[in-house]
């Protein structure tokens, strides 16, 4: 009897680790950047408006004063108040659970961000390539908001490119050349998406857990964000599976010492 409650009670604990990170509220505000990337591109949307942006977004969770970035995934949703210096309350869920993405966009993301997150942000989120976190983003928004059935910024679609500029010494110097690298670039990466072909282009795998970030409560502020977790090693951090298996092993073996040491009393 005594076994049988010890492995009940060990699932049970497991489970509700597993699950009891999906219902935090987290209080953020947006960053000054400090330290900008040296690209900016120019994105024509649906509808014909031409947008400039960087890359993702530096927020500061105000409850634990840890600073990181998101990504937003929606171009067409009124977002004032939303990363306000006051701060929004935002509720946070894994990708898997996200009610905003299909299952066709969470693989994708998953995809994306496994393979090439690592090769544009540091461990502590500082730019490891400038370049490759401003094109993170702009993959984001392309797999997020484009209706078409393929993946590409160079024309068509609900999204293209239109202009890329390198920042020098404070200066806008238009480059036709980054451009092209930058269409290129993306063009290996939403072709690895899609045929899973990372290996062949170089890019490894560092699998790294995503979090979606809901503002709660407000009628003006329904913008959704994605991001790294920033509350666990994004390399080598066990899967939800496998922190079961880990609990059941464990569980497992208190339930052959408890039957052992009955056995041995009698």
């Amino acid at each position: 009897m005594f076994a049988k409650r010890f492995f009940v009670l060990s699932v049970a604990m497991v489970i509700s680790a597993i699950f009891a990170t999906r219902t935090v509220a987290e209080t953020l505000l947006l960053e000054p950047r400090d330290v900008a990337p040296a690209f900016r591109f120019t994105m024509t949307e649906r509808g014909g408006t031409v947008q400039n942006y960087w890359d993702g977004i530096q927020t500061k969770d105000l409850d634990t004063d840890t600073a990181f970035r998101l990504f937003c995934t929606d171009l067409y949703t009124y977002t004032s108040g939303a990363f306000s210096y006051s701060g929004q309350i935002y509720d946070t869920t894994t990708l898997a659970d996200s009610p905003f993405h299909s299952n066709l966009q969470k693989a994708q993301l998953q995809s994306l961000f496994d393979h090439v997150y690592t090769k544009a942000y540091n461990d502590d989120y500082s730019y490891n390539n400038e370049f490759y976190a401003a094109l993170l983003q702009f993959a984001v928004w392309e797999i997020v908001n484009d209706t078409g059935d393929y993946l590409s910024l160079r024309s068509g679609g609900d999204l293209r490119f239109t202009n890329a500029e390198v920042l020098d010494h404070g200066y806008y110097v238009s480059s036709t050349d980054t451009l092209e690298l930058a269409l290129s670039t993306l063009d290996d990466w939403f072709n690895a998406i899609l045929g899973d072909t990372w290996s062949e282009i170089g890019y490894e795998e560092d699998k790294v857990n995503l979090t979606v970030y809901i503002a709660a409560g407000g009628s003006h502020v329904s913008q959704t964000f994605i991001g790294v977790d920033p509350y666990a090693k994004h390399y080598q951090t066990p899967e939800p599976t496998t922190m079961l298996i880990m609990g059941l092993g464990i569980a497992g073996a208190g339930a052959f010492a408890a039957r052992r040491r009955k056995k041995q009393e009698n």
